[in-house]
């Protein structure tokens, strides 16, 4: 009977990483849009980590007696379960499954001891990574510095970035962006490429974003429910130009009066190959030159309709000028926008 319990207890780490592949990967867009010959070098996929969270701590117990037996390196008693998912600042249940994956699992306490938490995860403190590979030889590990490269490069699919509404944020590492579908729009415009730009629904959790894009949510046939927006990415030798746009926008941020595609956020991020300075906007269907050339637009007839789109028209006029020509203060500092 208890060669049964310890067999049914080793089948928890292989239903975890099947779970792992087949439930909780969820596929990502090229994050560098790469020109031939250069391969795309991208992950391909990020977890949805709430889900796989949430399963092992509801089967952390067994998780935890499947692991015990390799664990010949230590003769004191295995962390108890609120030790391992003690508040947030102490929490390292993300961490536990990263190891998981790699099968070693085992490891959980000296990586918890070392600092490895979920809430520093996308750092590599060099402190704690000291400790941490000092306290792996300590205890005999074998290839402790492997052990240490395999797990920072397998981490980056466990730590996808949130987006926010009117963030702005720099992501230092090889973080992967949830985008699940990012196409190029067209090819206008020398200084930046705009993407259309998926995300799905249950990676947009600010209420606020939620609401920014509560329009946009479409069934995707290959992703399911997805919200769309717009990404206007620069180069590195274009970062002054992404400044200068960033702040045009920051200044017409809460007008609701005017008439041109609102910024949603803001990020920098290094793909693998250079840095990009991004904007995240409103989608827009089309642009005023593919909006007069679509055949399906009526032009206007009766003197109200041609009152109504000249007027509209010299909205977006107005919308322009205040774009190329704008004050906004920065706390106690006023600053002029002259583009």
């Amino acid at each position: 009977m208890a060669g049964a319990n310890r067999e049914k207890s080793g089948d928890v780490v292989r239903d975890f990483t099947t779970r792992l592949r087949d439930e909780w990967r969820r596929e990502v867009a090229c994050q560098c849009q790469p020109t031939l010959p250069f391969p795309c070098i991208c992950k391909g996929y990020i977890v949805q980590v709430d889900l796989m969270e949430k399963w092992i701590d509801e089967n952390l117990d067994k998780l935890l007696a499947d692991v015990e037996p390799k664990m010949t390196y230590r003769s004191w008693k295995f962390p108890i379960k609120s030790d391992i998912l003690r508040g947030s600042e102490k929490r390292c249940v993300r961490v536990f499954g990263i190891l998981l994956e790699l099968g070693h699992g085992e490891l959980i306490d000296l990586f918890k001891s070392a600092g490895i938490l979920d809430n520093n995860l996308q750092f590599s403190i060099p402190s704690i990574m000291s400790r941490l590979q000092s306290g792996l030889e300590d205890n005999n590990i074998p290839d402790a510095e492997k052990i240490i490269d395999e797990f920072e490069n397998a981490k980056w699919v466990f730590c996808p970035p949130r987006l926010e509404l009117d963030m702005d944020e720099n992501f230092v590492g090889n973080f992967i962006m949830p985008f699940c579908r990012r196409e190029r729009i067209n090819l206008k415009g020398g200084t930046a490429s705009v993407f259309q730009a998926a995300i799905k629904q249950e990676f947009i959790l600010d209420p606020n974003l939620k609401e920014a894009l509560r329009k946009t949510l479409y069934h995707d046939d290959d992703h399911g429910m997805c919200y769309v927006l717009a990404l206007k990415s620069f180069s590195e030798k274009s970062k002054d130009i992404y400044e200068w746009e960033k702040q045009a926008f920051v200044g017409l941020r809460g007008n609701q009066s005017v008439p041109i595609v609102k910024s949603l956020g803001c990020y920098s991020h290094y793909d693998g190959r250079e840095m990009s300075y991004n904007l995240l906007l409103e989608y827009g269907q089309m642009d005023l030159d593919e909006y007069w050339a679509d055949l399906g637009n009526i032009p206007p007839v009766r003197w109200e309709e041609i009152r109504r789109f000249w007027k509209s028209l010299f909205r977006v006029a107005e919308a322009i000028r205040g774009v190329h020509n704008l004050t906004f203060k920065r706390g106690e500092t006023e600053n002029h926008y002259d583009g």
